[in-house]
């Protein structure tokens, strides 16, 4: 039997090219978005999803956080990367590359069981230089070619020229910032002799922090990987400094340092295959796996350099004494946070959101602290500390941002004479090979389940006569230039303009909308539930895939979740027939003190605390 694993119309091509034939060979498909290019032509195949591993899913996610955290002794011992945590600045999407090649090495071995394939058709020729973000195909058919002869099949190699992604082709609107970042950064004459803090992030995450800290005599730089109108105007309005990384970069030194760092790298490498460090359950998959590094890490070498020489610069300009984050696990910021760590810089990081996994590291292994971490609940540390975190530096404040939802709150709502529905989602496009994840989790809060989701709440609702506002997440509107169109189309095709619904982009203030609806409908476990349960709003979450609940929230009486269409449209009757009045809605004989484990606190102090904590541990 001949066996192919196809993901794009690229492989598509060039397979019919080498065989016209293609009703000859067993097609396998592990590309979501793809299979619906399939379909259309008929093509008989197998997906190759999750579901397939769904016995092993925290077993699999538990390994890929260990391993992808716990080897600061290899640094220590061989005395690499000595002013860095590399092992914290990576983790998250270290963890995730794990996670996405053993889920692809598991999947190669359960496609050569069932098929006892002769000969198999793979694709070279992908040139993925994204480490630590991985691509699952190009992982996969490195994983066909390395396996060859444990499974005993004939290699076919077909060639694939490389093409630029998505992320690489540049904008017009993108060259304009740039442009406009260079010219900027020409004017800055930046001298502060103050100590100040250093900020870097989302104003809606940050941005009332750093106004409380100016009230209390502090000065603040807000740095900024890419120039933004939106903190630059906040910067002018606040008398802050905003401050850019070409200013640094071009009086940084020469003498990047690309080669220590790649020597360090390579020699981490070297101590993973001769541990063995990357052993799951018997099966020693080292060297595949730090083979596979080593043909994609370049390009996080060579921006970890640049990075480097610009937070030197910063540290030899100006005088700072805490830097505070919104996220110090993604790439880029987890790195800048561990440079200033390592310098003995404080470091913040302003908790915004969680996911919803069901997977608990040990104990004795949650080691990630980068940062102080203030969070919303004690519910929310319990999560963190689940995916690694050290839970002795997470600290219950209460989210800054909660405090502006709980101002329009006590605004009260406007009432009208029927019922506004608010139905929150993700993307309609599909989940893509190279987006980082834990296994188990995203692929079901995209694509066909969304639509799904998205048509049965407009059916549920064209019944009665209520408004319905629907949303997407602003990152996906953000990250898919067609992503306004395809809900737009999908509204149109399930109601046809029967219904009064109203889309909403990003220029919607997603607290304006659920501080002024009456029900709210959730298409997978994010951590807006909190915010709704926060606005007493009555919510349902959807889970048409029957996974596990993410969240006890349900469990507990504080929303309503559904598996069928059924537990749906009763959700929606109830909030009809009973309006004005959602108290029928929810467990109220919950306890205060459950409800504090769970949503925290809701008395607009939550920025007063987290800047009180903050000055706490710096004093």
């Amino acid at each position: 039997m001949k066996l192919v694993i196809l993901s794009n119309y690229d492989q598509y091509k060039k397979l019919v090219e080498y065989c016209p034939n293609i009703e000859d060979i067993q097609v396998v498909c592990d590309s979501l978005s793809f299979q619906h290019f399939l379909k259309k032509k008929k093509i008989n195949f197998l997906l190759l999803e999750e579901g397939i591993l769904k016995e092993d899913w925290n077993k699999i996610n538990i390994w890929g956080c260990d391993k992808a955290l716990n080897w600061g002794d290899f640094l220590k011992e061989q005395l690499l990367f000595q002013d860095i945590e590399l092992n914290n600045a990576i983790y998250v999407f270290f963890s995730c590359f794990l996670i996405e090649f053993l889920k692809n090495y598991l999947y190669v071995r359960y496609i050569c069981e069932k098929y006892n394939p002769k000969e198999l058709i793979v694709f070279e020729g992908y040139n993925s230089k994204s480490f630590p973000v991985s691509n699952g195909n190009i992982i996969l058919n490195t994983i066909l070619l390395k396996m060859k002869d444990k499974y005993e099949y004939d290699l076919h190699v077909l060639e694939i020229k490389n093409k630029k992604n998505r992320d690489e082709q540049q904008s017009i609107k993108n060259r304009i910032r740039k442009q406009l970042q260079k010219y900027y950064s020409s004017f800055q004459n930046i001298e502060w002799s103050r100590e100040a803090f250093l900020a870097c992030g989302s104003l809606r995450h940050l941005g009332l922090v750093l106004e409380e800290i100016k009230k209390r005599d502090c000065h603040v730089f807000v740095y900024d990987f890419e120039f933004h109108l939106e903190q630059y105007k906040f910067c002018r309005k606040n008398k802050f400094n905003y401050i850019l990384p070409d200013y640094f970069l071009s009086q940084a030194p020469k003498d990047s340092g690309f080669a220590e760092y790649q020597e360090d790298f390579m020699k981490l490498l070297d101590t993973f295959e001769h541990e063995s460090w990357f052993e799951y359950y018997g099966e020693n998959l080292s060297v595949m796996i730090c083979e596979a590094i080593r043909d994609s890490y370049e390009n996080y070498i060579s921006t970890i350099t640049s990075d480097t020489a610009i937070y030197k610069q910063i540290l030899n300009i100006l005088k700072i004494k805490a830097l505070i984050v919104d996220e110090d696990w993604g790439v880029k910021r987890g790195f800048m946070t561990a440079f200033f760590k390592s310098r003995g810089i404080k470091t913040f990081c302003i908790s915004h959101g969680y996911g919803a996994q069901r997977f608990s590291v040990d104990i004795e292994k949650r080691n990630f602290s980068l940062s102080e971490t203030l969070v919303n609940s004690k519910f929310e540390r319990s999560l963190y500390g689940a995916r690694g975190w050290d839970e002795k530096h997470i600290h219950v404040t209460g989210i800054p941002k909660h405090d502006n939802l709980v101002e329009k709150i006590k605004k009260g709502k406007k009432k009208g004479n029927r019922p506004v529905f608010f139905f929150c989602g993700t993307s309609l496009h599909e989940y893509e090979l190279s987006q980082a994840s834990y296994i188990g989790l995203t692929q079901f809060e995209r694509g066909i389940y969304m639509k799904e989701h998205l048509r049965q709440v407009i059916k549920a609702i064209s019944e009665y006569d209520v408004k319905l506002m629907v949303r997407p997440h602003p990152s996906d509107i953000a990250r898919y230039m067609d992503e306004k169109r395809l809900w737009k189309e999908e509204i149109n095709r399930a109601d046809k303009g029967k219904s009064d619904i109203v889309f909403c982009d990003e220029k919607y203030d997603f607290y304006d909308i659920l501080s002024n609806c009456d029900a709210m409908v959730i298409g997978y476990w994010t951590p807006a539930i909190v915010e709704a349960l926060i606005s007493d709003v009555p919510t349902l979450v959807l889970n048409f895939s029957e996974l596990k609940d993410g969240f006890p929230f349900a469990e507990e009486g504080l929303c309503e979740v559904t598996r069928d269409i059924t537990g749906l449209r009763d959700f929606v009757k109830r909030i009809c027939d009973n309006y004005p009045d959602n108290m029928v809605f929810g467990n109220r004989n919950i306890s205060p003190e459950q409800k504090y484990f769970y949503l925290g606190r809701k008395d607009t102090k939550n920025t007063l605390r987290a800047v009180d904590k903050i000055f706490e541990i710096m004093s």
